[in-house]
């Protein structure tokens, strides 16, 4: 019996320590510390601009934690005269015939160095609608604000544009949630602010091929209008659709400078090299991903602020149905919160600032995800690693993407400056050091090395070009890669650029390790190297000849 009763207490002290373990392994959180209490809370200001706060104060004078109602607060404290998006919502339902045209939507993206598929859009861009477009496009684009209202339902706007053209809206509800989450809150706007600038780039290179260089700037203005207002709503999406504008831009710009250099003068290239210098910063985006995992975290956790089993299982559901929404609020302050979320929090603030300053030239090796991860899990526990898994961005992919806008940004820039010293001087710069001083407002670096990008002037003009992955100068060859294209019976080989992989140098060791030869070539930034015309597939044919 003795010998049992020993037996019992050692299991249950084993037992007691397993769960002793258990706890402190996956449910304990450090308390935080008085100096972590102090930095646990973003400088909002950096997400919303200083225009308004999370905090939504109530007509008693006390605040409750409602950013899309404080957002649109502010919105609505803004005349509508000064609103891009009412504008652009009308001219997207005016004009569907235009913009919904299968041949227009296929082909959009194209220049004219590719004349099989241009002369598909070509006509379209010249008719009188399409016209007509381009100028209400012109017209949004020249207000400050875009004005779209965040909300979980159908904005005002395009309620009052779809009545108007007789469309049913299957999401409008007259009495909207009045604190919906953020993570729920969909913007309409930034597929329209897309679709608007690519086809005013579309309208650009249709003028300068007819001899209209101040048109051609005129549009991308506006163009680059659009990509900054993309911006307005604090999460990474915009920003990363604001990039992919910028691309656009840059890509028509180059296209112009290689194809019809001969047609810009000086106050040209000067409006062109103002476009390229607007701040490419992506600080809005990644403060206000901090800002949505706030917003987030205060509808999983209980009504005290602690995270459970329950906010795991909740957020899974919200993840997998857009029918789900997300629980209120809790209005707590952030330094009242549980200290699982507390520390989720700082934890995320913090991989979040380290990103938004490794976007920024010149590039270092990013937060690795897989890193942070393993980061949370040591110090947090199980179920807010589940919880952060799940919220968190692809952090390596939005910091390269934001680098490459900046990078070609800059390259596009250096391409201009050259233009405008030929005018002044009869001959493009020979070096760097040749350009005159005030010809470069944004300092010509390469996100790889710290140092100058590579300046060579050839037989066909400026060459600006980035090392790339492998640090090593190559002249400016370019990457490429192959492609098959065309009909499945008749498919050819097609070149297209290759962008850089943004190897860290110990991933560029390994690779160069395995196979010396895998890495060869530079990122050649200018001129911009497009994709070699393909021929017409099936599909682009039966579009083409479809009804």
């Amino acid at each position: 019996m003795k010998k049992i009763l020993i037996i019992l207490g050692v299991l249950l002290l084993l037992l007691f320590s397993a769960g002793v373990f258990a706890y402190y392994k996956y449910l304990y959180t450090k308390p935080l510390s008085k100096a972590e209490l102090a930095e646990l809370t973003p400088d909002w200001d950096q997400a919303t601009g200083g225009n308004w706060s999370p905090w939504y104060e109530l007509d008693d004078g006390t605040k409750e934690w409602n950013p899309t109602r404080s957002f649109n607060a502010w919105l609505e404290s803004i005349p509508d005269d000064d609103k891009a998006w009412p504008i652009l919502v009308d001219a997207n339902y005016a004009f569907s015939d235009v913009l919904d045209d299968k041949r227009y939507s296929t082909f959009a993206d194209m220049l004219p160095n590719d004349a099989e598929r241009w002369a598909i859009i070509e006509p379209i861009l010249k008719s009188e609608r399409a016209q007509q477009l381009t100028t209400q496009f012109q017209e949004a684009y020249d207000k400050p604000v875009l004005g779209c209202e965040m909300t979980n339902t159908t904005d005002s706007h395009s309620n009052a544009a779809m009545l108007r053209y007789d469309i049913e809206d299957i999401y409008w509800n007259e009495n909207p949630e009045e604190n919906p989450a953020l993570i729920s809150s969909l913007l309409p706007a930034l597929g329209v602010c897309r679709k608007s600038a690519t086809f005013l780039c579309a309208q650009a290179a249709l003028s300068l091929n007819e001899g209209d260089p101040n048109t051609f700037v005129e549009l991308l203005v506006s163009a680059n209008q659009a990509a900054q207002l993309s911006s307005e709503f604090p999460t990474l999406i915009g920003q990363l659709v604001r990039a992919a504008i910028n691309n656009r831009v840059i890509s028509t710009i180059s296209w112009a400078l290689q194809t019809h250099p001969e047609r810009f003068n000086e106050h040209h290239l000067e409006q062109m090299k103002t476009i390229t210098s607007t701040n490419t910063s992506s600080t809005t985006g990644w403060y206000g991903e901090c800002l949505m995992l706030h917003d987030t975290m205060r509808r999983l956790v209980t009504p005290r602020g602690t995270l459970t089993l329950e906010s795991v299982n909740e957020l899974t559901k919200f993840a997998g149905n857009d029918d789900i929404d997300l629980d209120a609020p809790v209005h707590m302050p952030t330094q009242e919160l549980g200290t699982s979320a507390q520390r989720s929090l700082l934890l995320y603030k913090g991989v979040v600032v380290q990103a938004d300053q490794q976007s920024m030239l010149p590039w270092q090796p990013g937060v690795a995800s897989g890193d942070f991860m393993q980061q949370v899990e040591d110090e947090l526990g199980l179920i807010p690693t589940m919880v952060i898994g799940v919220l968190m961005p692809a952090l390596e992919k939005a910091s390269s993407r934001f680098t490459l806008d900046e990078q070609t940004m800059i390259g596009i820039h250096v391409a201009i400056g050259a233009h405008l010293h030929k005018l002044r001087h009869g001959e493009f710069p020979a070096m760097l050091d040749d350009f005159d001083s005030d010809l470069l407002m944004l300092q010509p670096i390469d996100a790889f090395t710290g140092n100058a990008l590579s300046y060579k002037l050839t037989e066909t003009g400026p060459l600006v070009y980035s090392v790339g992955d492998d640090r090593d100068d190559d002249g400016g060859e370019v990457r490429w890669k192959v492609i098959f294209a065309g009909p499945t019976d008749s498919m050819v080989e097609v070149r297209t650029p290759k962008q850089p992989e943004w190897l860290h140098p110990e991933q560029l060791q390994q690779r160069l390790m395995g196979d010396p030869d895998s890495i060869n070539g530079d990122w050649v930034l200018y001129p911009v190297q497009f994709e070699d015309p393909a021929p017409l597939d099936e599909i682009e044919k039966e579009i083409i000849n479809g009804p």
